[in-house]
């Protein structure tokens, strides 16, 4: 029994000794890595944000204005609803991701020359925006806990190097836990998005198949998108002779031919919609991952493992793609085409 004791205590000293070392040695370059990926990612995700919020409203101010050409109803309350919450849901998110910008700033900051204070603050807003996204998303969820100013065990005094160490831990976990918070915000905010975003794309989309078959719109932009790597300039006039109508005696193009360009037109309309479906929903699945991706980083961290940025660049590499391929001017039709939300 001696002997188990002895070795029990030995065991207990080395895992104490084991984890005072491993704080005091957290590296601070890679607490300005990990810094620079958190900021990097709430920057990419506002620039996210931008590239698909204004579609929300443009696609109401579309309704109101397709409806009295068509007959249509004006957009109903329940839609417009829907709309409202989930427009607000992403305006809060927008606030969060600036937030979070700041908090790994401060982060920073800490790991640079030791300004803990500023971690607590900045910690602080950022539960502060959490709090009001997640209102917006789950009503009546629990809220983040705001720190208390010595949660972290920082003054506004000088701070040893093993201090700072500790600092840098325990700042880190509060990090990672606000951000897997944030993460899982988003995975409900999904909900939410699916059947309006499903509404807007197909609204807007019949909305352009209805200006379209009323002759207020024009394939010009759409087709001469296709001859600008050729150096070939499309004639205007003569692609006003296929889509225009024109009386019976007067048309320049046999009606099959304007049937085939309008089936070809519309066809070209769905894709485009579809596809912009597509690329919203796989933006926010990015963006869920580039917040996976930022947690491990923190725990690799606080554990005192090696840090690589190879898996957060890989999940903000596919959310710039698609941030490109959602803004208006990506596309051939951007130039004089109608845009979708």
């Amino acid at each position: 029994m001696r002997w188990w004791g002895r070795t029990a205590t030995l065991a207990l000293v080395a895992l104490v000794a084991a984890w005072t070392s491993a704080c005091a040695t957290v590296n601070t370059a890679g607490a300005g890595r990990l810094a620079a990926d958190g900021a990097e990612v709430a920057r990419t995700s506002q620039a996210a944000l931008a590239a698909t919020m204004p579609g929300l409203e443009r696609y109401v101010e579309g309704l109101y204005l397709v409806a009295p050409l068509t007959g249509r109803a004006p957009p109903s309350g329940p839609l417009l609803a829907s709309i409202d919450q989930v427009s607000a849901a992403m305006a809060a998110r927008a606030q969060v991701m600036a937030e979070l910008a700041r908090a790994y700033g401060s982060f920073a900051a800490l790991a640079g020359y030791g300004a803990q204070d500023s971690v607590v603050t900045g910690l602080g807003a950022l539960t502060g925006a959490i709090n009001a996204y997640a209102a917006r998303v789950t009503p009546g969820a629990a809220p983040v806990t705001p720190l208390a100013a010595g949660a972290l065990g920082l003054a506004g005094r000088e701070i040893s190097g093993r201090e700072q160490a500790r600092m840098l831990a325990a700042s880190s976990r509060a990090l990672r836990e606000r951000v897997e918070r944030v993460r899982d915000l988003m995975r409900r905010e999904v909900g939410l998005r699916t059947a309006v975003e499903e509404e807007l794309v197909a609204g807007a989309r019949n909305n352009v198949r209805a200006l379209y078959r009323l002759h207020l719109l024009t394939p010009d932009a759409l087709l001469a998108g296709q001859f600008d790597d050729y150096g070939l300039a499309l004639d205007s006039a003569r692609v006003a002779q296929f889509s225009a109508p024109a009386p019976p005696r007067q048309r320049a193009v046999p009606v099959r031919q304007r049937a085939a360009l309008d089936s070809a037109v519309l066809a070209v309309v769905d894709r485009r919609a579809q596809r912009r479906l597509e690329a919203q929903r796989a933006l926010v699945e990015a963006g869920v991952g580039s917040l996976d991706a930022l947690v491990e980083a923190h725990r690799a961290f606080e554990r005192g493992a090696p840090l690589t940025s190879a898996a957060i660049a890989e999940q903000l590499a596919i959310m710039r793609r698609y941030v490109e391929q959602l803004q208006p001017s990506s596309t051939p039709a951007a130039s004089g085409g109608s845009k979708s939300p």
